[in-house]
C-alpha cells in the first residue's frame, strides 16, 4: 500500500494528512497547498493577532455594522444556523469575555460576567448577505473553535479536487478520511482515555465521514482557587462528561456539535450525527459502537 505522509504545526496544533495510492509528485503539491490554505487561515481568523481579518475589521470595527469577505460570510451563516440549532450552546461572542478569565478572583470574574451580560449570544449579532451586524460595540468574536475544523474541511476539499481517493487528514484530534483505505479496511480512529492520555479507550472506523473530540480535561482556565473549563460559556460545564466525540458529514459540524454536547448532554441528537461521550466513570454513552 503506497502512502505518503505529512506533518507541520498550524493553529498551535499538530496537523497531518496522509495519502494513499498516490504519486509522489500528486502528492508533494497536495502537502503544499493544505499547508499554505491551512496557514492563511491560522493567519486570517487569530483571534490574538492584532494584526489578523478578524481582529482588524471585525474585533476592532468602527460601527456596528461590517461588511465581510464572501469565505468569512459563509462560515458565519453556517455558524450561525448552527448556533440556533444547539440552543445558544455553541456561542462565537464568547470572545466577549476571554478577558474576564484573568481575573485575580472568582468574585472578580463574576463581576466582570455579569457587566457583560449584554454584549454576548446569540441576540447580539446576525449576518445577512455579506453584513455582519452588532447590537452593542463592546462584542467580539471568536472563531477558535471553527477554524481549525474549517481547515479540516478545506484540506479535504482541496485533496478531492486533486482526485485523491483514499486520505486521512487528522489537525490536532479533528479528523476527516476520504473513502476507506485501498486494501477495503475503514479508517481507525483511537478514542482516548480522558484520565490516561497514552491509553485508547476505543477505537472508531470511519468511511467518508469526519470526528471530533472535545475535552474539559486538557486545558482550563484558574482563576483565584476556581478551576475552570476553557469552553467559555454563560452555562455552567457541569463536568459529569469528560469528553464528547462526534462523527458526522463534516469537521466543523461535528466541531460544533462535540464542544455544545460538553455544555448540554441533554441536547437533541440531528439527523447523521453519531455521538460518544464519556463520563468521570470511563462510561461509555453512545450510538456509535455496537
Amino acid at each position: 500500500m503506497k502512502k505518503a505522509h505529512a506533518e507541520f504545526v498550524a493553529m498551535t496544533t499538530p496537523c497531518v494528512v496522509e495519502l494513499y495510492g498516490v504519486e509522489e509528485s500528486v502528492a508533494a503539491e497536495a502537502f503544499v497547498a493544505v499547508q499554505q490554505n491551512t496557514r492563511r487561515l491560522e493567519k486570517k481568523y487569530n483571534y490574538h493577532d492584532p494584526l489578523s481579518m478578524l481582529s482588524r475589521i471585525i474585533n476592532r470595527r468602527a460601527s456596528g455594522r461590517v461588511e465581510v469577505d464572501e469565505e468569512t460570510a459563509a462560515i458565519l451563516q453556517t455558524v450561525r444556523q448552527l448556533s440556533i440549532d444547539t440552543a445558544g450552546c455553541f456561542d462565537i461572542t464568547m470572545g466577549t469575555i476571554q478577558e474576564c478569565y484573568r481575573q485575580k478572583s472568582r468574585e472578580a470574574l463574576q463581576r466582570c460576567l455579569e457587566a457583560r451580560q449584554s454584549w454576548y449570544g446569540l441576540e447580539v449579532w446576525e449576518i445577512r448577505d455579506r453584513i455582519l451586524s452588532f447590537r452593542s460595540p463592546h462584542t467580539r468574536i471568536d472563531l477558535g473553535g471553527v477554524i481549525k475544523e474549517y481547515a479540516v474541511d478545506e484540506a479535504v476539499r482541496l485533496l478531492k479536487a486533486r482526485g485523491i481517493g483514499s486520505a486521512l487528514v487528522n489537525f490536532g484530534g479533528d479528523v476527516r478520511v476520504i473513502g476507506k483505505k485501498p486494501d477495503g479496511r475503514l479508517f481507525g480512529v483511537a478514542i482516548k482515555n480522558p484520565k490516561q492520555r497514552d491509553a485508547i479507550l476505543a477505537v472508531v472506523n470511519i468511511e467518508d465521514q469526519a470526528l471530533t473530540t472535545s475535552g474539559s480535561y486538557e486545558r482550563v482556565h484558574r482563576v483565584g482557587d476556581g478551576v475552570f473549563s476553557h469552553i467559555l460559556s454563560p452555562k455552567v460545564v457541569s463536568g459529569e462528561i469528560l469528553s464528547a466525540t462526534m462523527i458526522g458529514s463534516n469537521a466543523l459540524f461535528c466541531g460544533v456539535y462535540s464542544t455544545a454536547f460538553m455544555l448540554d448532554t441533554e441536547m437533541a441528537i440531528p439527523d447523521g450525527l453519531r455521538v460518544m461521550l464519556i463520563d468521570r466513570e470511563l462510561r461509555l454513552h453512545q450510538n456509535i459502537l455496537p
